[in-house]
């Protein structure tokens, strides 16, 4: 799922949701995943309310699956 989908998810099926981490579950590292483009996607779909925590914050960085 890149940014785009991921932000029409949250937009169209998690608009319950109060906290939202993009996470990242492939190899590789989360720098992988365009974070500010995801929130700005996000923005641009008036999704409010949430808030959005770098999935870097959230599990240091690393991928889940190695």
């Amino acid at each position: 799922m890149n940014a785009r989908e991921a932000a029409y998810a949250v937009k169209h099926f998690f608009s319950h949701a109060k906290v939202i981490v993009p996470l990242h579950m492939g190899k590789g590292s989360t720098d992988d995943f365009d974070f500010d483009g995801f929130k700005k996607m996000c923005e641009d779909l008036d999704v409010e309310g949430v808030t959005f925590i770098h999935p870097k914050e959230f599990y240091g960085g690393k991928a889940i699956l190695e």
